[in-house]
């Protein structure tokens, strides 16, 4: 009996403490429990993409990120206050650079208590403003520091260009790539360059141009003359070159020639301020003269040069000494004695009187021969050249307007002319005896000259031309030729009935 009463005890306390837990179990359960109340926290405890933690700073959470990154999806990791719970949840990817950010909601664990947290994620604004490329039609432009320019050949149409511009990341430009333009102009085109920053700038000058037309430029050129190119009479290895007058925009002249051994010679060089006359030494006769020029017009640079190729120019020339010729004028000749002698006393020639036919070949160049005034055109000079000579050149000179017109020469053997020792001009005897021989020949001699000129005899001319009025004709045959007999023919005038001239120098390569 008393383990009847022991066991119904035990099994009655069992009973009690199993009411008693539920009970106990069933207040933790209540929300509603004031006992055992909720949280009412709601913080963002932490926020980390890919493990780098971002700045929490109230409601407002950041990061910065370097300027290169992309601006695409993050997925963040969020830490909450015990309880709450989140909205966009934890691990859900979102651009976070975009606009204002993303909203976050936390509501604590009482469901009832939330706060709103502004997660913006933000990228280093890049502070370059450069023009990376200018490109116009496939052709990139060059881009020197803030030059850009381009070259266009000569012809170019000046239309208005299309350029594709490229800028460093993030940059804008004013006025904008693709905008078509008239980059030709004097000042040329304007472009400013923000930054992403929105404060750095920058400033560019675009500008085309157009090649200078060097063709068309030469071809107005003139070369600087080679006045004269005279072989040394003492030492016919060595002669002398003249340059002539400078010629517009001319920088220097240079000069070469073939030497004896067939080489060319080293190029000698005269720039305007230096001597215009200089020697060639070891000279190849027959040939001629090479010179090349080098030009600076104002539309270009100081410093470029433009060049001519090299051209021939004049022969390596011998001068005949004419001391010793007789001038024979099929018309007589005009003297007067009313202007001064342009020679001194000394000389073998003072007393030919002005417009005397000698004078052509004598050592002055300003004293000349005169027509005789009334003699009908034309009018012809015979020089005896006292033995045959070959003669690739003559001179003439007039100190004034001789009023030559057509011109021509010839070189003959065989002219009925006797060279008396009589009339052969000797330097010794008195002037005055001198002349009247003179003009004892001339007057006998002339009449063996034919009445009509040009003579059968004389052959085909040498060399026709017509003067300008130059005051010095240079007539260069087509082909050296030989005779003792020199020929100056004056078939018409360009005004007067009459001719004169001051000189006549004779040449041979």
């Amino acid at each position: 009996m008393k383990n009847y009463k022991n066991s119904f005890r035990n099994t009655l306390m069992a009973l009690l403490g199993g009411v008693m837990l539920c009970v106990a179990c069933g207040k933790d359960d209540d929300p509603d429990d004031p006992d055992n109340p909720k949280s009412a926290a709601c913080e963002i405890v932490s926020f980390t993409v890919n493990g780098e933690a971002w700045s929490i700073s109230g409601t407002n959470i950041t990061h910065a990120y370097p300027a290169e990154t992309a601006e695409t999806g993050l997925t963040p990791t969020i830490t909450l206050s015990t309880g709450a719970t989140v909205n966009p949840p934890s691990g859900e990817a979102q651009n976070f650079f975009a606009g204002q950010g993303v909203t976050y909601t936390v509501t604590a664990e009482d469901g009832v208590t939330t706060k709103t947290y502004t997660v913006k994620a933000t990228r280093t604004l890049y502070s370059g403003c450069e023009i990376v490329s200018f490109n116009v039609d496939g052709t990139d432009w060059d881009i020197n520091d803030t030059a850009i320019t381009y070259v266009y050949p000569a012809g170019t149409s000046e239309t208005p260009l299309t350029p594709a511009i490229t800028l460093s990341q993030g940059a804008s430009v004013n006025p904008p790539s693709g905008e078509a333009l008239n980059f030709f102009t004097e000042q040329g085109v304007t472009y400013t360059v923000t930054a992403e920053d929105g404060v750095t700038t920058k400033t560019y000058m675009a500008k085309a141009t157009k090649m200078f037309p060097i063709e068309e430029y030469l071809s107005t050129r003139t070369l600087r003359p080679i006045e004269s190119a005279i072989i040394n009479t003492a030492n016919e290895s060595e002669a002398t070159v003249r340059l002539g007058e400078i010629t517009e925009h001319l920088i220097w002249t240079e000069i070469r020639y073939v030497q004896s051994n067939g080489n060319y010679s080293e190029i000698i060089r005269r720039y305007n301020d230096q001597p215009e006359t200089l020697l060639c030494t070891n000279i190849k006769r027959g040939e001629k003269i090479q010179i090349r020029c080098a030009y600076n017009p104002p539309e270009i640079s100081d410093e470029i040069e433009i060049v001519t190729e090299w051209t021939d120019g004049s022969l390596f020339m011998l001068k005949y000494d004419r001391r010793d010729w007789t001038v024979l004028p099929k018309g007589g000749y005009h003297p007067w004695d009313d202007q001064p002698r342009m020679y001194p006393e000394e000389s073998p020639f003072w007393r030919w009187p002005s417009g005397h036919p000698m004078l052509l070949v004598d050592e002055y160049p300003n004293s000349a021969w005169h027509s005789r005034i009334g003699t009908p055109l034309p009018q012809a000079l015979i020089i005896d050249m006292k033995e045959s000579r070959k003669v690739t050149e003559v001179v003439l000179g007039n100190i004034y307007d001789g009023y030559w017109n057509h011109i021509e020469l010839y070189l003959t053997n065989d002219l009925p002319i006797p060279d008396y020792e009589t009339y052969t001009v000797d330097w010794n005897p008195d002037m005055n005896s001198r002349i009247s021989a003179y003009e004892n020949w001339m007057y006998i001699m002339r009449e063996k000259i034919p009445g009509e000129l040009p003579a059968e005899s004389w052959g085909s001319p040498a060399a026709q031309v017509q003067s300008k009025g130059e005051s010095s004709l240079p007539v260069l045959l087509p082909q050296t030729m030989q005779g003792r007999f020199l020929i100056v023919l004056f078939p018409d005038s360009r005004d007067m009935t009459y001719i004169y001239a001051n000189n006549i120098e004779v040449y041979s390569e």
